[in-house]
């Protein structure tokens, strides 16, 4: 991570090619010596690295070196991930992320590591401008409504047994989620039926 960090910085000051940088919260949030307790649910690609290289990663988050930060999301089965305590390689790959991956980022905005500017440009503004989709990723006119409403003092508890944040708890809770302008989430209940498509992007090149 960190050898790899040294030649973005220096492919981007060169400018020779375009970089785009990304990663997932469980790449900071845990570490290979986390893995021993949560191998099955921990069991993703490419793997959780040393302590120091987490580190590396979160610092390279704060000061502006990753553009996006995703979910990295896979529904697991918890029936097939129980089979990996014997054997990890019984367990499928993946990390069931999505309900929890505002929080851990709101989380750090809490802890001052993130500030929520750099969250929307990392969650929204980037993945928006390297897939070429110019109607959205900020919240101005024009842009289609996208938008995620969220408690920065409300505290998020982790209750799933199938993900290896089962028990943590996160300082920031989104409330509602809007999509083309309607309510579609709202403390917690689904309001509508699903309103998402795939959406074909423009790669920046």
């Amino acid at each position: 991570c960190t050898s790899l960090l040294r030649l973005i910085r220096v492919k981007k000051r060169k400018k020779k090619i375009v970089v785009w940088t990304e990663t997932c919260p469980h790449y900071f949030i845990y570490n290979s010596d986390d893995f021993l307790n949560n191998a099955p649910y921990l069991k993703v690609i490419p793997p959780v690295r040393h302590r120091f290289e987490a580190m590396g990663l979160v610092a390279a988050v704060a000061n502006g070196e990753i553009d996006i930060i995703s979910t990295d999301h896979c529904a697991v089965n918890p029936d097939v991930q129980e089979q990996g305590w014997n054997n990890v390689w019984n367990a499928d790959n993946g990390i069931g992320s999505i309900d929890v991956y505002f929080s851990i980022l709101l989380h750090l905005s809490r802890l001052r590591i993130l500030s929520l500017p750099q969250i929307a440009k990392l969650t929204a503004e980037h993945p928006a401008r390297l897939f070429g989709l110019k109607d959205r990723g900020m919240i101005m006119p024009g842009k289609r409504a996208h938008i995620v409403i969220a408690d920065l003092k409300k505290e998020r508890c982790v209750e799933d047994t199938a993900s290896p944040y089962n028990g943590m708890a996160f300082m920031g809770s989104v409330d509602c989620t809007i999509v083309h302008g309607r309510i579609v989430m709202e403390d917690g209940r689904i309001k509508t039926r699903r309103l998402g498509r795939f959406v074909p992007g423009n790669w920046v090149s």
